[in-house]
């Protein structure tokens, strides 16, 4: 509960929520590269519970719980029994705490990953009413580009082709687009209803694309630690399974 590591984005997220709640000016008043929907997530959350340590914390372990439990639910389905699932949970809990437990942006688009994933299974496996699944994966794919653009671009990408490719009702795409746009707009007109539109542009686009793409090009597993070196071993051993995998199927896994 008081371990402080590092404080890096969380630090970020703190201080700008502090002091939007003072009414200061999110990109106006109060500089961030960050888009606005971490902001306003941690905003409403000290809002409601009050302004303190102890409730960024709780916001951070909320959001880590909420990593574990979509886990699951996403991976039990897929596994022969409960304990794999609780298996994979419990080994993602352990390596992946390089940083513990902080507030961070990251950790808010994982669980908005995670779920958008759940959605696109759930659409899969119900072919007669997957619009409703789509359209929240949408949502849930538009909230992570509002947090970590690279990686909601990356997961649009995705889950577009998936859905693209499943042989779904082009419904089910276009209802996915719209849920995708939900938030972007929302937030967008929110921006513009407090003036700031410009100043959001200054600050996460045209900053960023000055000053910050040149760290985009990290290789990946940099500077990863002892304990979540796993992961990094997990994810390309994950696409090489994959790619077996569809050697062995013939192609039938592609279609």
């Amino acid at each position: 509960m008081h371990y402080v590591g590092f404080l890096g984005d969380e630090g970020v997220l703190l201080r700008g929520a502090q002091r939007m709640l003072a009414g200061d000016l999110l990109y106006e008043d109060v500089f961030a590269i960050l888009p606005p929907a971490p902001f306003l997530i941690t905003v409403l959350w000290f809002d409601l519970v009050g302004d303190s340590w102890v409730a960024a914390r709780l916001l951070g372990m909320l959001v880590i719980a909420g990593i574990a439990v979509t886990t699951y639910r996403v991976c039990r389905p897929l596994a022969p029994v409960p304990w794999v699932s609780a298996l994979v949970v419990c080994l993602w809990l352990v390596w992946s705490q390089g940083l513990w437990s902080g507030l961070n942006h990251h950790w808010l688009t994982t669980l908005f990953t995670i779920g958008s994933v759940g959605c696109v299974l759930a659409a899969l496996r119900q072919p007669d009413a997957p619009l409703r699944a789509a359209t929240l994966a949408g949502v849930l794919v538009g909230s992570a580009g509002m947090t970590t653009p690279a990686r909601g671009a990356l997961l649009l990408l995705g889950v577009a082709l998936i859905l693209a490719t499943s042989g779904l009702p082009r419904r089910a795409l276009v209802c996915f687009s719209a849920g995708v746009a939900t938030v972007p707009f929302a937030l967008g007109a929110w921006l513009a209803y407090q003036g700031t539109l410009q100043a959001a542009f200054d600050d996460i686009i045209l900053f960023n694309l000055h000053h910050y793409s040149t760290t985009q090009s990290v290789v990946f597993g940099a500077g990863a630690s002892a304990q979540s070196q796993p992961l990094v071993i997990a994810i390309p051993l994950a696409f090489a399974l994959a790619a077996l995998g569809t050697v062995l199927a013939r192609g039938r896994t592609l279609r």
